[in-house]
């Protein structure tokens, strides 16, 4: 069973149709890397799947439930329950400026979540050492670089034990220096077989990294498969044209 699936969904804002007609399905453990131009819909899918757009059509379903049925959303608590399952990773960051970094890992699992302090501080330090950022644990934002919050950022989405991980173009911002530092975060998740879907305009890293690709242009996936199938034997144009501008 799929962990996600996705039927026919459609949104628009206002006359501008940003996604048509986009169905795939995620298995359990995969890493998806979705490819294609700034425009073509990448991040308003996530936000859909995550319940942060609503859609004007179709159907999500998460752990074999839709919370979405034909665009006919589910009851709150289902919609939570389900969206709950997911963390998500912006490309600004999205830091609480006035907070520590513990502060802002354990904020929001103190609202969310009831759940024990003391476990709560375990997970949030074991979290931070994993990631070689222990040390900044009572460091604001404003002291730390673009790699470091971004690797915040992470960690505060793991902290609430998502099943599925989505990360908006989470380097797009950084110095590409620092951008390894975050891409090697990503790909110890990857390693520990976390289920991911990764906008990214890093494609040697969705090259190593990913187990599919989606390619997406003009609010539709043009192209699907394997890395070795999309980057060596790509059969869309459009396809072929993005690879040739982006390599």
């Amino acid at each position: 069973m799929s962990i996600i699936e996705v039927s026919h969904l459609k949104k628009s804002f206002g006359s501008l149709n940003v996604l048509k007609d986009v169905s795939f399905s995620v298995e359990k453990g995969d890493v998806i890397a979705i490819l294609g131009s700034s425009g073509s819909g990448k991040s308003t899918l996530l936000r859909c799947l995550i319940d942060l757009e609503k859609i004007d059509n179709g159907t999500i379903s998460v752990d074999g439930e839709d919370f979405v049925k034909d665009g006919v959303y589910k009851s709150n608590k289902i919609v939570k329950n389900a969206t709950m399952k997911m963390g998500m990773v912006f490309q600004h960051f999205n830091l609480f400026p006035h907070m520590t970094v513990l502060k802002n890992l354990e904020k929001p699992v103190k609202i969310v979540k009831n759940t024990n302090a003391k476990l709560i501080r375990e997970k949030s330090t074991q979290l931070l050492s994993k990631v070689g950022l222990l040390n900044k644990a009572d460091a604001y934002p404003d002291q730390l670089s673009g790699g470091q919050k971004q690797r915040v950022a992470i960690v505060r989405a793991l902290m609430m034990n998502p099943e599925i991980m989505l990360f908006d173009e989470p380097t797009s911002s950084l110095d590409p220096e620092i951008t390894k530092e975050v891409l090697y975060t990503i790909k110890q998740l990857a390693d520990e077989k976390m289920t991911m879907l990764i906008v990214t305009h890093e494609i040697g890293f969705a090259k190593e990294v990913a187990s599919k690709i989606l390619f997406m242009a003009n609010g539709e996936i043009l192209e699907s498969g394997t890395p070795d199938e999309i980057f060596n034997h790509p059969k869309h144009e459009r396809t072929k044209l993005f690879l040739n501008n982006s390599l």
